[in-house]
């Protein structure tokens, strides 16, 4: 199994997931993205922190560094970035002497939450 490393602080949607040996929906297989905020498979930020987090089931993937919700009756799993994962990313930078960081899409962090955790880290 090949797990996600890639940054976004857009959400991935994916949704008729196929169960999992975990029962949280990481390393299942999907049919096909769900309606996102902007277009199919993709929500952003405050998006998912506003109508996914207070109602799915969230996930730590220790390995990854990442958040991911999980909706077993609808089958549906998002992917994201949150404060927590800015964090970690920030401290790996500081931890490896990295120049800094790169993020895909800043326009979906419409209150600087993702932004401040990360900029908060760095040195």
């Amino acid at each position: 199994s090949s797990r996600r490393r890639h940054t976004r602080l857009q959400g991935d949607w994916s949704s008729d997931v196929c169960s999992s040996d975990l029962g949280n929906g990481l390393y299942s297989t999907a049919t096909g993205a769900s309606a996102g905020t902007w277009e199919a498979g993709v929500l952003d930020y405050d998006d998912i922190a506003a109508n996914y987090l207070p109602k799915m089931t969230r996930y730590w993937d220790a390995v990854a560094k990442v958040p991911y919700l999980w909706d077993s009756s609808n089958k549906v799993f998002i992917s994201y970035d949150d404060p927590e994962s800015m964090k970690a990313k920030a401290n790996y930078v500081n931890a490896t002497g990295l120049g800094g960081v790169m993020a895909w899409e800043l326009s979906s962090d419409r209150k600087s939450t993702l932004l401040d955790a990360l900029n908060s880290t760095l040195k």
